[in-house]
């Protein structure tokens, strides 16, 4: 295959059957196919043959170039990322030109097949009659900076032009500073074939942050501290390959084959200094709270003028990534990226407060990773108390400081319930003993005062999870009942054991007959569990780490780990689940008092199986779905039991009165013969069995003319 022009292709096919020329000499036959892109149909046609080749056109869409590029740029030494905006595939504009319809818009990528615009299209004009549309442009290339230091993004390659049919309609996209803007983009011109739009956004604002040197920084808002050093390699430092040049690059080191360089480039066997490691600098970016480095002084750039330097991005991501990019390059600075766990952060807002005398600490609800989840018929509810929404897989469009979340089927994206900065604690106005938390602020979709969200908490003895109740004047009400909410520790229903009394059903049930078949358990992004109530873990674990131990839990960002004993739990049990509590000796990083609990929930369910769920503010949370501790399973056994004795009472009832008929409808003669048979089949040890001969008599005949001795002893029994 060989590329002949922009998005064509030429593909040969050579047979191996040859075909005479008129000349005499041979040569073999082949067939060219060339394709274009088409993204509308796939067309095949005979372009025509000759002596010894045939050629073909194939349109298809397989071969058009992707409609995306990257939406991040430098500018002054910073990079631009705009990727926030482009995770919403779709953007409806404002405008204040006069336009015939609606302008849809995307950024860096084409718009949804949904809409009725042209196949790839970044930018459409949906005419108000809905008839028709204009396409404003496709991707051609990605952000760039004006010479005046503006950011735009520029969409070519549209609808014919209306006013200069040789032109083709584009887009112009220029984005401005502005640190309270909605981010909602909007057309400001139509001239010369082209859209002009303009989007005020903070991205695009420069960084109020002053760079520090050394290996580490710290977070002003939340106090968290960056340590970078962990990064640090001694030996296969993190590289990537872009156009036969390789870069290689150490985080607070250097790379040793490039002598004192932090970053390198080999290029035709010669190695490139990017930036001395003894110039690092380090700063935390308040848009994305990613920790950014800096090489300078490195090697001389082409033209002379300048040193090459290179700019490091340390994005939180999964532990199993650590992979380095090269995102931009001008061939004097260069733009990386590195994904590491070891700069992910957990921030628990501050989730303990005072009613009254009483104190309440509601921090054990707070997720790290993930969020509690009600569904009520068509609509899911997201709610991560005293933390703020974490963005998943599940659902995305959300404010991530909002307390809860929904989405509703046949409705895009979703919407905010409530800000977890409006939070309002106070009792329960129908019941003192119940805590009310108030959430305001949300989605003014819902309606126009803003969104709401009433969560009534009540003491209960597990840590329990959120219940949809109603909506009423725009306010989602959850009920909620756990320990969280209790003045006083519930009591437990057995310390230091596994064993308790089923509430329900009364049965003697052991929790540790619900142990699942392996003892890992999985790991999140940034943490690994290992669980084994039954009997501690083994000493091969973690090097050793989480030995006499039955929880073990390893935060991947610090390598600390945390280990819980069951010989210090407490058992608690309602209807058919169970929570197991227990403690560990290590103290939580913020308090000098608390110390790391584990929780370990059992449900009831015909598999058994064990599943990390969460970590919460210095709580680990563990879920066992068992069916030792549903409500019919001692039940299940006893019934069983008693089926099994019945059967055998019948059988053994309906022998022994069949052998009871026997005896009395036979006569004596024939029950002798029966009774003779019996013991042929069982003779008694030690004896042989005898083997009777028998012989009708004569009138005249005697007994003792016939029988042997033997034979009248056997006649005397």
């Amino acid at each position: 295959i060989a590329p002949t022009r922009d998005s064509h292709l030429d593909k040969q096919w050579y047979q191996r059957r040859v075909r005479e020329r008129n000349d005499g000499t041979s040569t073999p036959h082949r067939s060219v196919v060339e394709f274009t892109c088409n993204r509308s149909n796939r067309q095949l046609a005979a372009l025509g043959q000759d002596d010894c080749m045939t050629r073909f056109a194939l349109s298809s869409d397989l071969v058009c170039k992707e409609e995306k590029v990257s939406c991040t740029v430098v500018k002054d030494g910073s990079t631009i990322d705009l990727s926030p905006l482009a995770s919403t595939p779709l953007w409806i504009t404002s405008s204040s030109v006069t336009i015939e319809g609606t302008v849809f818009v995307s950024l860096c990528s084409a718009l949804p097949e949904t809409l009725r615009c042209t196949d790839g299209a970044a930018a459409c004009l949906q005419r108000s009659d809905n008839i028709d549309s204009l396409d404003l442009g496709h991707v051609s290339r990605g952000l760039d900076v004006t010479g005046t230091g503006v950011v735009e993004l520029l969409y070519t390659g549209g609808s014919a032009c209306p006013t200069d049919n040789s032109r083709t309609l584009s887009t112009r996209i220029t984005f401005l500073c502005d640190k309270t803007a909605t981010s909602v983009p909007k057309v400001v011109s139509v001239d010369n074939c082209e859209y002009g739009i303009e989007w005020e956004t903070d991205l695009v604002c420069p960084e109020d942050v002053t760079p520090v040197s050394g290996c580490s920084v710290s977070d002003r808002q939340t106090g968290y501290i960056y340590d970078l050093k962990r990064l640090t390699r001694n030996s296969e430092f993190y590289q990537v390959t872009k156009a036969n040049s390789k870069y290689l690059v150490n985080v607070c080191g250097t790379v040793d084959s490039c002598g004192s360089a932090g970053a390198c480039v080999e290029e035709n066997g010669l190695k490139v200094s990017l930036g001395t490691a003894s110039s690092i600098e380090t700063r935390l970016t308040d848009k994305t709270g990613e920790v950014v480095i800096s090489y300078t002084g490195g090697d001389s750039c082409p033209n002379g003028d300048r040193k090459r330097s290179a700019v490091i991005e340390i994005m939180c991501c999964s532990a199993s990534e650590n992979e380095l990019n090269l995102i931009d390059t001008d061939g004097c600075a260069y733009h990386f990226t590195l994904c590491s766990p070891y700069i992910c952060q957990f921030d628990p807002k501050e989730c303990d407060f005072k009613l009254g005398a009483d104190v309440y600490d509601f921090s054990p609800l707070s997720r790290r990773h993930d969020n509690w989840v009600a569904v009520k018929e068509d609509r899911t509810f997201y709610l991560n108390p005293c933390r703020g929404i974490n963005p998943t897989s599940d659902f995305h469009g959300c404010n991530e400081n909002s307390i809860a979340c929904m989405m509703e089927q046949g409705v895009s994206g979703s919407r905010s319930l409530g800000m977890i900065e409006t939070r309002v604690q106070d009792r329960a106005p129908a019941n003192e003993s119940q805590i009310l938390l108030t959430y305001s602020a949300g989605s003014e979709a819902l309606c126009s005062r803003g969104a709401r969200t009433e969560i009534t908490f009540s003491c209960g003895n597990t840590l329990g999870k959120p219940i949809f109740t109603g909506e009423r004047d725009c306010t989602y009400r959850f009920a909620w009942e756990s320990f969280v909410a209790c003045k006083e520790s519930s009591k437990p229903v057995s310390s230091n054991s596994l064993i308790y009394e089923h509430p329900l059903s009364h049965a003697r049930i052991d929790l540790s007959k619900a142990m699942p078949e392996e003892y890992f358990l999985g790991n999140s992004t940034l943490d690994l569990v290992y669980f084994s109530v039954a009997e501690t873990l083994p000493g091969t674990i973690e090097h050793g780490a989480c030995k006499d131990s039955n929880v073990c839990f390893k935060d991947l960002r610090s390598n600390r780990i945390v280990k819980f004993k069951t010989a210090a739990l407490q058992l608690y049990a309602r209807d058919e689940s169970a929570e197991l509590l227990i403690r560990s000796t290590t103290r939580c990083e913020d308090s000098s008092t608390s110390t790391w609990k584990g929780i370990v929930e059992y449900t009831c369910d015909d598999v058994t199986s064990a599943h990390f769920r969460t970590i919460s503010h210095c709580h680990v949370l563990v879920g066992v779905t068992t069916p030792i501790v549903c409500s019919d399973y001692a039940g299940q056994h006893t019934r069983h039991f008693v089926s099994l004795m019945t059967a055998l009472i019948l059988i053994m009832s309906f022998i022994f009165g069949m052998l009871l008929l026997l005896y009395v409808c036979l006569n004596s003669s024939r029950r002798s013969r029966i009774l003779r048979k019996i013991r042929a089949l069982l003779p008694v040890r030690g004896a042989r069995s005898q083997t009777l001969a028998y012989k009708r008599l004569r009138h005249e005949d005697s007994m003792s003319g016939i029988l042997s001795d033997s034979d009248e002893e056997i006649v005397g029994l």
